[in-house]
Parts: structure tokens; C-alpha cells; sequence
């Protein structure tokens, strides 16, 4: 039987508790990672964030996100700020408490919670498995602290170090197949440490970023064990990611030509299913490090170990123009989780796109498009995708605004955070 026709065989169901499931878990499974492990911002921000991928060929699940970042300083008291990261059925919020120990060091309580976000979606072989693929729900919350090791210096290094309580709840879709076992409910202590040399603001309009950041985090699933097909795949108990970037973004006197690069490593001990590298798609807000692919299916690939490089190059197609046009490409080496192996080591995306930014620079949108070479679409390698991305900015205080005197650009160094 070919892939095309195994494809026809298992068409959704239609029911709108799945499409509902399937659409709530795009909008939300961004906001994991939009409030929780950076520093404490200290810019006021109300950002509108929406992105969507289609693939022209091939069955994939719902890629969408859309989510509303409001970041407010002197939030109740001057040292606090409060950030919060909202979608229709999620919400992820942190209170920023600057100085709380010692003039250096900040910190953060985390907490999120609601629906569909630990929703997982099998995809093998370059084919959406809906029969293994399952709604889920969960809760974080706990500290996070900020610590500044250079004051004096423009380029801020900045230690993070958190320690947090997940919890994931699974359900079963209509198209889950009835022979198929969900993972077990679980909660998780989960900590992170690392250092961040730079940032990069959440702005689709920064002109401007430098970051070299290592990182580790460390999972504990205190329930935990076998599930699917007669315990044909493990919820491994205990996990442990190593992973850093490099990144440098530069835009040239009277924003004409814009130019970012950026490469991106990772390694696993005892990776599974849920908590591998996925990497694919264009979708510049679906994660806190976003590891795109032009031309995949969002997150079509599930690695243990990868090393990801990637550049973007725009430009104004006139002088002061609203419009711009741009390059894009990446290529990644990895190693598979155990089960969901794909034809080759490497794979490689391009694509290209054009961009509208309003006057008051308030409004940026994008639309593009993206091939995968090494794609695999029904028994033949190349896939086609299309996407768009959005921004609206209520305030234009946090963004494009401050950015337009040359000089003021070292001075925002001070100002960059993670994503």
C-alpha cells in the first residue's frame, strides 16, 4: 500500500472535539516557553503574535499559534514587573522582583496552566499518524533566578536558574486507535541552568542581536513507564538536554539590508518521544529556541542529537519602502529518537517571502514560502509549504520606535532577553 493511499485510509473523523484539540493545541504549545526562562524584561510590551504553516502536499497536524505578550514594569511596586504570555485556552505568567538578592540578581515566580498544551502528534516517515496521536493538558509553576555577572559591561551576561513543577494530563482523541495505551499521567521536577551572553528581543522588528548561550536541563517523571502498542515505546523517568546557540542579527544604516545567522546544537540522555528536539517548519515563536526547517511539516522531525544552522537575509525594496523582500535557508545533521528514524542524516530547507510593515511600523506581516529537499512526501523526497506570520504592536514603546537613532543601538544591548 502507498504512503498516499495509507494516508486516505485514516482521515480525521471531523468531530469538533478533535478539530477543537487540534486547533487549541497550535495556539498554545507556544506559550511554554514565551514567559518563563528569560530575563526579566525591562521594556513595557503589548505584542499580538499570530503564525500559521500549510503544506501544499502531505497530511499535517494544525500549525498555528497565536498569542497575545504584555509585559508591564512597574507593575503594583517599581521593582516589580509583571509578564504574561495569553491564549484562548493557556495562560503563562511571570512576577519579575528586581534586586531581590542583592543588586544583581532578580527573581521570577513562574506559573502556567490550561488546555492542550502537552498535546503530542506522531509524525514517521513524513506521515501524520492521527491513530497514535493524543490531547494533552498540564500546569507549571515554581522560582526562576536572574543573576547579572557583569554590571559594568554593555554585552549583559546573565546566569538563569530555575526549578519548577510540571504536570501533564493525556486524554484520548476520536482517531486514537482503540489498541493504543496513553502515557500515564504524570508531574515532573524539572530544573535548567544556564548562561546567556546578549539575547534577542520577541520583536519581528529588532534590527539588532547577539547571543552565545549554553544551557542544561533535567527532567524527573516521577510516574512513568511503558505505553502505546503492548508497551511498544517507554516514558523514559529520568531526562537530561544539552543545547546552546550562537546567533548574531544585523541591520545596516536606514534598515536596508538585514542579515541574521545562527547555528544551534543539542544532545539528549534518554530522550523519548516527548521530550526530544523537533525540528521543522517556520514558525518563529512556536518555542522559546525554535529550530526551523523550511518546507517540513512543523516539528516533523524527533532528534536526540542535531546540529542546526540557519540564515535569513531581507531587504527594502526602496529606500524607506514598506515592503521587503527575503532569503532564508537551514540545514541540519541529526541523530533520530529510537522509533521514529528517517530516511537520511541531514536536511536541508530554502524559501523566500515578502514582508509588509505599516508606517508607524505598528503592523509587520509576512507570507512565504518553503521547500524541504529531503522531505519525504508521498514515497518521493520534497516538500512544499506555505506560511504566514504576524505582529501587531499596541504600544510601540518596546519596539521598532526605539530603534530608529543609529546611536541608541549599544545602548539596547542592556535591554536584550530571550524569547
Amino acid at each position: 500500500m502507498s504512503v498516499a493511499s495509507s494516508r486516505l485510509r485514516r482521515q480525521p473523523s471531523g468531530s469538533s472535539a478533535t478539530i477543537v484539540a487540534r486547533i487549541s493545541c497550535g495556539l498554545t504549545s507556544v506559550l511554554l516557553a514565551a514567559a518563563t526562562h528569560g530575563q526579566i524584561d525591562p521594556v513595557n510590551r503589548q505584542l499580538l503574535h499570530f503564525g500559521y504553516n500549510q503544506p501544499i502536499e502531505g497530511r499535517s497536524p494544525i500549525s498555528i499559534y497565536a498569542f497575545y505578550l504584555h509585559n508591564q514594569t512597574n507593575f503594583v511596586r517599581p521593582d516589580w514587573t509583571l509578564r504574561a504570555a495569553i491564549a484562548p485556552v493557556w495562560l503563562d505568567a511571570q512576577l519579575g522582583l528586581r534586586s531581590i538578592l542583592g543588586d544583581d540578581t532578580d527573581l521570577g515566580i513562574l506559573i502556567a496552566g490550561g488546555g492542550f498544551a502537552r498535546n503530542y502528534e506522531e509524525i514517521r516517515m513524513g506521515e501524520w499518524e492521527q491513530g497514535e496521536s493524543f490531547t494533552g493538558h498540564g500546569f507549571t509553576f515554581g522560582p526562576a533566578l536572574y543573576h547579572r555577572f557583569n554590571p559594568d559591561q554593555r554585552l549583559p551576561l546573565n546566569g538563569v536558574l530555575s526549578a519548577t513543577a510540571e504536570g501533564s494530563f493525556f486524554s484520548r482523541d476520536d482517531d486514537l486507535d482503540p489498541r493504543f495505551t496513553l502515557p500515564r499521567d504524570h508531574w515532573s521536577p524539572v530544573w535548567r541552568a544556564g548562561l546567556r551572553l546578549g539575547g534577542q528581543e520577541p520583536d519581528l522588528r529588532s534590527p539588532f542581536a547577539f547571543e552565545v548561550s549554553a544551557w542544561y536541563e533535567g527532567r524527573w517523571r516521577v510516574q512513568n513507564g511503558a505505553y502505546g502498542f503492548e508497551g511498544d515505546r517507554q516514558l523514559e523517568e529520568l531526562n537530561h538536554r544539552f543545547w546552546g546557540r550562537l546567533l548574531g542579527r544585523l541591520t545596516s544604516p536606514g534598515n536596508r539590508h538585514d542579515v541574521e545567522v545562527a547555528i544551534t546544537g543539542g544532545t539528549a540522555i534518554h530522550a523519548d518521544r516527548l521530550s526530544a528536539y523537533r525540528l521543522g517548519g517556520l514558525l518563529p515563536f512556536s518555542s522559546e529556541f525554535p529550530l526551523m526547517i523550511p518546507g517540513y511539516y512543523h516539528q516533523e522531525l524527533s532528534a536526540r542529537n542535531f546540529v542546526l544552522l540557519s540564515g535569513n537575509y531581507s531587504v527594502a525594496l526602496a529606500q524607506d519602502s514598506s515592503w521587503r523582500f527575503a532569503l532564508f535557508g537551514a540545514t541540519a545533521g541529526l541523530s533520530y529518537v529510537e522509533g521514529l528514524d528517517y530516511p537520511g542524516v541531514s536536511h536541508s530547507g530554502v524559501g523566500g517571502g515578502i514582508t509588509w510593515r505599516s508606517r508607524k511600523r505598528d503592523w509587520v506581516i509576512s507570507a512565504f514560502y518553503g521547500y524541504g529537499f529531503d522531505a519525504l512526501r508521498d514515497d518521493s523526497l520534497g516538500g512544499h509549504m506555505v506560511g504566514i506570520v504576524l505582529q501587531y504592536d499596541f504600544l510601540l514603546e518596546g519596539g521598532w520606535e526605539r530603534h530608529l537613532s543609529p546611536p541608541r543601538i549599544s545602548n539596547d544591548l542592556l535591554r536584550l532577553f530571550s524569547r
